[in-house]
């Protein structure tokens, strides 16, 4: 059984990660006097994900729904703090290589890409702050969708919504960010690489991606740059944060090949400071 060792008063926020993250969690046991616990958690099953049909051009709330934060400020490492990180990580950068069992893609949204998004985000039938009320939060329902059905911005009028319509929104907004990869990615892609582009793009929105470091090495078939790359985005309102360093993670492990849901369940066991980047 996984387990955790955080301070006390971090144990409901890093429980509420958890759970978003869809494990299952267990208790919580005081470890001794030092204002410390232990977080017992699991993961309940494997994930699956249904593909999306494809959205005509015109459907959904357009081009830009599945642009859903403003957390990721330009793309430059996000710290000195963070360069020490990323610059122990270049070893296993170097080992990565197009997956050789996964199918080339189809233009599609892969099952793999729409799994993730729904592990890291979670699902919520009533509209809820992003960033918990504080600075730079935005109003989202069902799985990480801040433009309801209607094409209206979400706000805590917007009416909640089932999990059956919930995936309907997902898949509007993961084809937005499957169009992106198609007009900006110039290379052939396996089925996992543009499953992986696809969750960063729809976390980051199609103009991150056509301005970062990372297409312009992705273009030039430099495919063994695109997880470290990733990497550099994990700021929010200029702060770097380890949620969303597990997030890059577990997408550049599902861009080298590695299961969508054992690239979730290693990046939230694995990870637990910003100096953490573990090998594929």
């Amino acid at each position: 059984m996984p387990t955790r060792s955080i301070a006390c008063a971090d144990c409901a926020d890093e429980k509420q990660l958890l759970e978003r993250a869809r494990f299952v969690v267990l208790g919580c046991t005081p470890a001794g006097r030092d204002g410390t616990c232990f977080l017992m958690y699991e993961d309940p099953c494997e994930v699956t994900a249904a593909p999306c049909e494809p959205a005509p051009e015109s459907r959904g709330a357009g081009k830009r729904a599945h642009a859903r934060r403003r957390e990721m400020p330009g793309d430059t490492p996000a710290s000195a703090r963070d360069a020490a990180g990323a610059a122990g990580a270049a070893g296993a950068a170097a080992a990565v290589r197009a997956p050789p069992s996964s199918p080339p893609w189809d233009g599609g949204v892969p099952p793999a890409a729409t799994a993730v998004i729904k592990r890291i985000e979670g699902f919520f039938a009533t509209p809820y702050d992003d960033n918990g009320g504080k600075p730079g939060g935005t109003w989202t329902i069902g799985y990480g969708t801040i433009v309801d059905a209607g094409g209206h911005p979400v706000t805590p009028q917007t009416p909640p919504i089932t999990e059956a319509q919930a995936e309907a929104l997902l898949c509007r907004d993961m084809e937005g960010a499957a169009r992106d990869v198609r007009l900006r990615v110039k290379v052939p892609l396996a089925s996992c690489e543009a499953a992986a582009l696809i969750s960063w793009t729809y976390n980051l929105g199609g103009g991150s991606l056509g301005k970062s470091t990372m297409l312009t090495r992705l273009n030039a078939d430099q495919r063994q740059d695109v997880p470290l790359e990733m990497r550099k985005w994990i700021n929010q309102e200029g702060k770097p944060l380890v949620g969303l360093l597990r997030r890059r993670w577990a997408e550049a492990a599902i861009f080298v090949g590695i299961e969508p849901a054992a690239a979730c369940v290693r990046a939230w066991r694995e990870i637990d400071s910003l100096d953490d980047w573990p090998a594929f």
